[in-house]
């Protein structure tokens, strides 16, 4: 009997063990990885309130939301804010530098996206290709640009991840600040860049998406591992926006309005001109955490594709087409003349219209870009982060070159009359004479 207990007890004692380790296994993963703005990837949002059909988080008890004394930002209940991929150690898992923060989400012009061609409004859409931006549609090699991010010094990014949030205002600049901040990182990329003629590079990088996570009130917590204050710059209404971020510190932005902001990042030391130029983009607005406040509803999803094929094509020439890790199409902008507006790599703004490659396959064509949002205006400018060379385009013809073989033929038409006609009034005139 103790034999035949032993051998029914042992199959239930390994089931437990087994239980009891993926149960381990699963709590320890970092809430960072989790992706707040879509909840039907399997993963669920590191937002939601535990079975909120509504696609909200659940109210913390108590009702309304009080912001902490000190100008923290709440905690969510199970593990606190949300950290950016870059530094804090997690579950037992020190994240370092490089990865992808949160897909950005927010409601803005075009809610849920604009269906792209080949239909689908899914913000993760795979789009074809391998995956390895080898495939050329045009059968030779895919050009693979690397854009190149940000650098700052693992220790100091560890620092600044680890920081306690505090809470932050965006402000309008005024004329003197705006043309004083213009002025000094206009100058540092005139000076620095590397544009010329068909090759398009620029000292601005692309921004390190690690370094923006998003609180549970769906607003962009920027990190600085920087040690000097870093200057955030857009553009909302019109009108020049600004914020700081103290050195080796994060903040919670509070954005008057809602929508999707591509900004111009750079440090600011007390003499010198601005370093660490970076172009990126955030999502969110139009809320800021209050007692008693109802909480916000959860942002729609942009409509973000995967592995997408672009290309650049400016009036002195064109790229071959290359792959971006991630392209956001936020539908047409109407101060664009209705181009269609995406982020490349969910950070750098750019402007054209999709079309297809020989093959059948979605190309989207870049006519204009943006290498200082918030600074300067839209243009045929090189994209933050990337080394593009282009193909010279055809020189454009005259009236006249391209009407050379018509106004040849007039020409000898009108000679052979001329003749003619000088011809017929000799004849005349001699036969009147004889």
């Amino acid at each position: 009997m103790g034999t035949e207990s032993f051998r029914y007890r042992r199959p239930a004692g390994v089931i437990a063990a087994v239980a009891v380790l993926f149960s381990t296994a699963f709590a320890g993963i970092p809430i960072a990885h989790a992706d707040p703005y879509d909840g039907d990837d399997g993963g669920g949002s590191s937002y939601d309130g535990g079975g909120d059909t509504g696609g909200g988080f659940e109210e913390p008890s108590g009702g309304g939301m009080e912001e902490p004394s000190g100008g923290g930002v709440e905690e969510p209940s199970g593990g606190g804010m949300e950290e950016p991929a870059g530094g804090e150690e997690q579950g037992g898992t020190d994240d370092l530098p490089g990865g992808a923060h949160e897909e950005p989400g927010g409601t803005h012009d075009e809610p849920g996206g604009t269906e792209a061609p080949g239909g689908g409004t899914n913000d993760t859409n795979e789009v074809p290709g391998d995956g390895t931006g080898s495939d050329d549609p045009t059968g030779g090699d895919v050009a693979e640009p690397t854009p190149q991010g940000p650098q700052a010094s693992e220790p100091d990014v560890n620092t600044a991840s680890s920081s306690e949030v505090t809470s932050t205002t965006t402000t309008e600049m005024t004329s003197e600040e705006y043309s004083s901040f213009q002025s000094s990182i206009s100058s540092v990329v005139s000076t620095s860049s590397f544009t010329t003629g068909l090759s398009l590079s620029s000292p601005v990088a692309l921004w390190n998406s690690s370094w923006i996570s998003y609180d549970r009130y769906y607003r962009p917590v920027f990190t600085n591992p920087y040690r000097t204050p870093l200057s955030i710059v857009y553009t909302s209404g019109g009108q020049p926006q600004t914020f700081v971020v103290p050195p080796l510190q994060r903040a919670a932005v509070n954005v008057p309005n809602t929508g999707v902001y591509s900004f111009t990042a750079a440090t600011r030391p007390d003499s010198g001109p601005p370093a660490n130029l970076s172009v990126g983009s955030f999502t969110g607005g139009g809320y800021e955490p209050a007692p008693g406040q109802a909480p916000p509803q959860k942002p729609a999803p942009l409509n973000t594709q995967k592995n997408v094929l672009v290309q650049v094509k400016f009036d002195r020439g064109a790229s071959a087409p290359f792959r971006v890790k991630a392209l956001t199409d936020l539908g047409a902008d109407p101060t664009m003349n209705g181009a269609t507006k995406v982020l490349l790599d969910e950070e750098i703004p750019a402007w054209g219209q999709w079309s297809k490659t020989d093959k059948g396959d979605p190309l989207f064509v870049i006519n204009q870009t943006q290498t200082l949002p918030g600074v300067n205006p839209p243009g045929q400018e090189p994209l933050p982060g990337y080394n593009v060379t282009l193909t010279a385009a055809a020189e454009k013809k005259s009236w006249i070159e391209k009407n050379l073989t018509v106004l040849v033929v007039v020409a000898i038409g009108a000679g052979v009359l001329a003749l003619a006609a000088v011809g017929f009034i000799v004849a005349t005139r001699r036969r009147r004479a004889g």
